[in-house]
This record gives C-alpha cells, sequence and structure tokens, in this order.
C-alpha cells in the first residue's frame, strides 16, 4: 500500500510540475476572457488567473468543484490538463459558470474551448439559439 501510495504522489508531482511549466493555449486564454468580460465576472480572487496564465492555482491542484456539495464561493472555475504537446501546452476541460443568473445569449466563445470536457451552465438565464460553436467541442461529455 505504501509503494502505490508513494507512485501516486511521484506521479502527481511529476505532473504538477510539467504544468508548471506549461502555458495555457492562447485562443482558450481569449474566449475565456471574452466570456468573462462580456458577463462582467472574474475568478474569485487567488484560485486561478485570467489575466496572466489562466492554468494555474486551482485550476491544476486538483480543487474539486463538481461535487454534490459544491461550493458555491468557488464559481466560475476552470480545471486543466496541461499534458498536451510533452507538457508544455495546457487545455481547459472544465468549466463551472453556474448559478450566476446571467442573462442574454450563450457565448459562441465557448466553442473555442476544443478540450472541453464538462461545462456547467445551469441556473442562469441564456436566451436566444444555441451557437453552432458548441458543435466544436468534440470531447464534451457534460452539459
Amino acid at each position: 500500500m505504501r509503494i502505490l501510495l508513494l507512485c501516486f504522489l511521484s506521479c502527481f508531482c511529476f505532473q504538477l510540475s510539467f504544468a508548471q511549466n506549461a502555458i495555457t493555449d492562447p485562443s482558450e486564454v481569449r474566449a475565456l476572457n471574452s466570456i468573462f468580460e462580456q458577463w462582467d465576472t472574474q475568478a474569485v480572487s487567488g484560485l486561478w488567473n485570467i489575466s496572466g496564465e489562466p492554468c494555474s492555482g486551482s485550476a491544476l491542484n486538483g480543487t474539486d468543484f463538481e461535487s454534490p456539495n459544491d461550493n458555491p464561493d468557488i464559481n466560475p472555475a476552470i480545471e486543466c490538463d496541461c499534458t498536451y504537446d510533452n507538457g508544455t501546452t495546457c487545455y481547459i476541460t472544465k468549466l463551472r459558470i453556474d448559478r450566476n443568473y446571467f442573462t442574454g445569449p450563450l457565448l459562441a466563445f465557448i466553442g473555442n474551448m476544443s478540450a472541453l470536457t464538462v461545462l456547467y451552465i445551469r441556473f442562469n438565464s441564456f436566451s436566444g439559439p444555441i451557437p453552432k460553436e458548441l458543435g466544436n467541442l468534440k470531447e464534451l461529455t457534460v452539459l
């Protein structure tokens, strides 16, 4: 059991060190910033950084924002995968923007997050058509 735990911790630390040298895909940074600008929201201070490197802090450290006891203080939230291009590129894989009561259209910019697997947008007041760009989210498994 100790060996298994040691292997797990070693792999986790190795992946974390990779992530520290990786940068978020620039098109995803632009998309994320555009979304937050449009809805006049921002990341919770200290959790991750939308003005610099969004795939940092809680976006990488395994902070669970999907549990049944969702922490409303961690909203909006992202999770990233920094294993692309030999650990030099991060992609946003999970985006949580729920319980914000946003209004207006669902933004097409979300379609630029090509590695997105989870998108929580519940408890908002979106209106209008679903953007065709959501069809770009080929990895999306939870909406």
